[in-house]
Order: C-alpha cells, then structure tokens, then sequence
C-alpha cells in the first residue's frame, strides 16, 4: 500500500503537469508540515520552488523552511533573490530556528537587517555565539521570574505572558538575573498559593554554561530526560534554554557525522557538496593506501629475501592474518568507546562487556587457527609442525589487535578524539603492524 507520502508526491505530479496551482496549494494547505518536506526533498529543483512558491505567506510556510534547512534556503534565494521575504518568515520562527537557517547563508547580514524589532536583536544574540555552542542552538525566550514571587502571582503572570516556546519547567532568578532554581508548572498548581517560588523550587540546578558545547546539552538532556536545559553565561546569569528537540537535533547531527566520518566522507559533503574538497578527501585516503602499500611490498620484499618456501604458507594467509587484526581490533574499539566511554555505566557491567568480547574473540580465534593449522600441516607435508607458526601467527595478532583495541579509545579520549571517527586511519597502521607480526611468526618458526 502506498504511503500517504507518496500519494502526496503523485497527486502533486500530475497536476503540476496540469498547472492546476490552485489545487497544489489546497492540497498542501491540507498536509503536515512533515509531508510537505519530504516531498519537497524528492522533488526535482524546479519543482520545489513551485512548491514553495505555492506556500507563499501560508500560516505553515515558516515550518516548512525550518525542517528544510539552511542549504535549501540558500538554493531558494539563488533562484529567487526574495531577501525581504525571507525576512518575513524568519520572522515568524523561534529566534533559534532563524540563527540555524541564517548560519550558513553569505546573505545572512542583509537578510538580518531586514527583520524587525526583538526578533533581530535575539537572532543577533545567538549568532554571535561560535557553531557547536550552546549559545548557537539556545532559545533566548525564556520564562523567568524572581525566587521572591508567590505561587499565586506567578500563575497569574503565566496566564498574562505570551506563549513562550517551551513552558514546562519555570526558571527562578534573584534580582540580578542569577539562576538559582527551578519550579515545574506542577509544583506552582500544588503549593499554596501564599507561598514564595524561593520555599519550595529546586536550588541545585542542572546547566550549562553558553559556550559550552551542544553535545554537552544534548546529554544532560538524554541523562536526566529533561524537556529542556538552562543556558547561564560566565557570570551565572540565565541568557536562555536548549530545548529537546535542540538536543535530539543535535544528536542526529552527530550521528550522521560519525557514519559520514567513519566512511572518509566530509561532513559537509551531503548537503554542501564540493568537488574540491571531496578530492582532498580522497586524496588523503589514497595517501594513505599509497603509504600502506610500499611499506608492506617492503617488509615481504625483505622477507622473501630469506626462506621462500616457508613464507609462501604465510603469504597464503596474509590477507586472512590482516582481516583478523583489523575485525578483532575495530571490535574492541566499538565495546570500549560505545559501553563504556560515551556511556556511563556500572564498572561490573562495563569488565562483563569486555571479557565476554574477549572470550568470543578467542572462541573464535580457536577455530579459526585450528582449521587454518589442519589445513597447512596436511598442504605442506614435507614440513611436519607447518601449521605452528600459521597458529602462533594468529595468535600474537589476534592478541595484539585486542590490546590496541582496548587501548586506542582511551588515548583518543585523552586526545580529545572520537575513536570511531578516528578508528579509519588508524587501520591503515594497523595492517602494516599485522603485516610484519604474521610473516615475523611465520618467518622465526618456519623450519628452514
């Protein structure tokens, strides 16, 4: 069954081949902001705009060109030069969700000067922030009162305020705009009404400060299922809030960079594809490979140099011997930076998770280096133990790899690094180092 996504996309193709505008614009009038967007995405570039062009001044038009992104703005302006239009909308969005389209654009000063009133000067604030900060994804509408109010005039200045764009929690400041608590909306309905915010709110508030980076946000977010998170400068003022979907925003970012990252890929190259920068990319990659391969044609070129017939049992199962270094130690990688680095878990789970890696690892490493030895003692009769250096091989690289598996996420941590980013060129050297341990144990114990 088609999905309503795609019965969407057919009825708009059919009758924009029609020109039947003003039955496109009822039907997307009729749609989730959601499936105007994906839509839109699968469009072709003319189509879009087409699109667009209907939703012009619409109620749900700002939404649309928030989920878009700042990419598709900036295609939007190169064929429609609409600056003040676009003034317009942002105008109409959260001042967060305006920085984020405006962060990328090389009109974003033009465009800026032609928003109106507070909505400028908050969208100003944000940007001036640094990209990854909390500052840069924060939400500068947020509802404070002082500790000194009553519950029941803090209710009646709620009912009197304008919607701001996350009410779940009320921060409390002193007279100096300090934050120094937190009350829940149902916390004020509960109490009587006589009592101040100061006698019942919570004083050890969780926060993070406006430089901070926004993956800090996102996890205190995750950690304490917060709908949002205060936002203090240096001096512990509240300047703003970084609401849940800031945070899960964030990490859908972050974990599309990984994937991106682990696979050699810029993270720009999606959305903001460069042709020059892609060529750097790969230009390293191949580098790299270059590298890889002189160096190991050198290390089997020196050892052919002495018992050819022997090493030609460990040249057989080089690829095997690499395969093992490089699976055995990204597995490890993975355990140690997921369980236990970028998650804080008990101390006895996290020892569990890595001793039942090792001994899955070893189970197999038994197998594997079983069949290996059965087939070499029985391919290579004239050396009568010619499967013990093929075993003894796989043992120091399996053992090695584990080592430098465990070891690698907590020297990149101290570096500052993620290690399944950063993983992918350490594998280039981790073949060499396979490469020379295998034909090393293949070479010391070959008989001669």
């Amino acid at each position: 069954m088609a999905s309503k996504i795609q019965i969407l996309q057919e009825n708009i193709l059919r009758l924009a081949r029609r020109g039947a505008h003003t039955h496109i614009r009822r039907m997307l009038l009729k749609s989730h902001p959601a499936e105007i967007v994906a839509v839109v995405r699968q469009a072709s570039a003319d189509l879009a705009l087409m699109l667009m062009e209907e939703l012009r001044h619409a109620a749900i038009e700002p939404k649309v060109f928030a989920e878009l992104g700042s990419a598709f703005l900036a295609t939007y302006l190169a064929k429609r030069d609409d600056k003040a239009h676009i003034a317009d909308v942002l105008q109409q969005l959260p001042e967060d969700d305006a920085a984020h389209l405006l962060s990328d654009l090389s009109s974003a000063d033009e465009i800026l000067t032609l928003m109106r009133g507070t909505s400028r000067e908050e969208v100003a604030e944000i940007l001036q922030y640094e990209e990854g900060s909390c500052g840069r994804i924060m939400s500068v509408n947020v509802f404070a009162l002082n500790q000194n109010l009553t519950a029941r005039d803090t209710i009646e200045e709620i009912q009197k305020s304008s919607s701001p764009e996350s009410l779940f929690y009320l921060y409390a400041v002193d007279d100096f705009e300090n934050l120094v608590g937190v009350v829940s909306l149902r916390q004020i309905l509960q109490v009587e009404g006589a009592r101040r915010l100061k006698d019942f709110m919570t004083s050890d508030v969780v926060r993070v400060n406006v430089y901070s980076s926004r993956d800090e946000a996102a996890r205190l977010v995750e950690e304490y299922d917060f709908v949002s998170v205060p936002v203090v400068d240096d001096k512990g003022r509240l300047v703003g809030m970084v609401t849940v979907d800031d945070a899960i925003d964030t990490i859908r970012e972050a974990a599309n960079d990984d994937v991106l990252q682990m696979a050699g890929v810029e993270a720009e190259a999606i959305e903001d594809f460069s042709y020059w920068r892609a060529a750097l990319t790969r230009a390293r990659w191949f580098g790299l490979l270059l590298l890889c391969g002189i160096i190991v044609s050198e290390l089997i070129h020196a050892f052919l140099a002495g018992q050819v017939q022997a090493l030609a049992l460990g040249f057989g199962f080089l690829p095997l011997a690499i395969r093992l270094g490089s699976s055995t130690a990204n597995q490890f990688i993975t355990v140690i930076q997921q369980g236990i680095i970028e998650t804080d878990i008990e101390r006895s789970r996290a020892i569990k998770a890595v001793w039942g890696q090792a001994l899955v690892t070893g189970s197999a490493l038994v197998a594997l280096t079983l069949a290996a030895s059965g087939f070499a003692t029985w391919r290579y009769q004239s050396f009568p133990l010619a499967g013990l250096p093929l075993a003894l091989g796989l043992l120091f690289v399996a053992i090695v790899s584990s080592l430098l598996g465990v070891l690698v996420p907590f020297v990149f941590k101290r570096l500052k690094l993620n290690a399944l980013q950063a993983s992918s060129r350490f594998f280039f050297f981790l073949d060499i180092l396979t490469c020379y341990i295998f034909l090393s144990c293949v070479w010391v114990c070959s008989p001669s």
